[in-house]
């Protein structure tokens, strides 16, 4: 971990986006956890330097993905800060407030809609990809549905209407592709902060006289947990390769794909380790869980990631551990 390059953002999350915060603000309290995060300048991490940015890659996204996710941050910062990238690269002007970027799909009697998008709700503007063209959209006054996990920060949106569009230009890759790194990175944060908890609630949790972290069956499922922690990190800061805007699709596309199956092991053992008590509001593992189920069913999907992969090992002649080797490893 890089903590020069994190050192204002941990600071400043510690401060200000502690478990209370976070469950206030999905519960719609209007705090103004953008304005104390904005001027630390991250959401204009992977602009160029000569637009005004910091020049930083997928590698450096890393770094700042998982201290996000360690902490459990609501904003889209990262989805901020690829906006911002693809905009200035386009020339076309930048709004100030947070950004989602994703892809429409098509609805029900050939309209196109917004997906479960983790943020909506707090962005001021969408970046849209759909035939192969990034289309910038104003989210006020549109009818944004609630999100499935967090229904007040996230959301969709039906009836999208692609011609209200402020600014149109070439998108190429898809909203999928470009999010699914950044997405590894912060779910590999968030795992993190998930076996912490459960290390910490194992050794303070008593029973029969000794902490439950002393019985080998707990000691087994917490070992367990630490193996897909640190398969989802590993598997995180692989994908996270090359520039933010043009990415080593097939290894970010993996990273998603094996933080997403991590993830559903990990919370699945972190809330048996916990009992009752995981799943309680007043508790911040519940915040984690469903972040990371959120992530799981938005942007890049399981089946998704495992298709595209699927198709491009088909496409090659060489044996299944060459490929692995040479598309998906550093």
């Amino acid at each position: 971990m890089n903590d020069s390059l994190v050192e204002g953002l941990r600071s400043a999350l510690q401060a200000h986006c502690s478990a209370e915060r976070v469950r206030a603000l999905e519960a719609g309290a209007p705090l103004p956890l953008w304005q104390q995060l904005a001027p630390l300048g991250y959401a204009d991490a992977f602009m160029d330097e000569a637009q005004g940015g910091s020049g930083l890659d997928l590698a450096a996204g890393f770094e700042i993905g998982f201290v996000l996710g360690l902490h459990a941050c609501p904003l889209p910062l990262l989805e901020t800060a690829l906006a911002r990238a693809l905009l200035a690269a386009a020339g076309v002007p930048r709004p100030d407030q947070p950004m989602v970027v994703c892809d429409a799909v098509a609805a029900p009697g050939g309209a196109l809609a917004l997906p479960q998008t983790p943020g909506l709700q707090l962005a001021s503007h969408a970046l849209v990809q759909h035939g192969g063209h990034w289309h910038l959209l104003a989210l006020a006054g549109l009818a944004l549905r609630a999100g499935d996990y967090r229904p007040r920060l996230s959301g969709a949106l039906d009836g999208l209407v692609l011609d209200r569009a402020l600014a149109r230009f070439p998108a190429l890759h898809t909203a999928a592709a470009l999010t699914a790194p950044l997405q590894a990175a912060e779910m590999a944060g968030t795992l993190s902060a998930v076996l912490a908890m459960t290390l910490a609630y194992a050794q303070d949790r008593r029973q029969f006289g000794r902490p439950i972290g002393h019985f080998q069956a707990l000691q087994m499922e917490v070992s367990a947990l630490a193996e897909q922690v640190a398969y989802a990190g590993m598997a995180a800061r692989l994908g996270c390769s090359g520039s933010v805007t043009a990415p080593s699709v097939l290894q970010a596309l993996n990273a998603k794909l094996a933080c997403g199956d991590a993830a559903g092991r990990a919370v699945a053992i972190a809330h048996a380790v916990h009992g009752a008590i995981g799943i309680t509001e007043e508790y911040a593992l519940s915040i984690h869980a469903r972040r990371l189920h959120e992530w799981r069913a938005t942007g890049a999907t399981a089946g998704q990631c495992a298709q595209a992969l699927g198709r491009a090992l088909l496409q090659e002649t060489v044996p299944v551990l060459a490929f692995v080797r040479e598309r998906l490893g550093p």
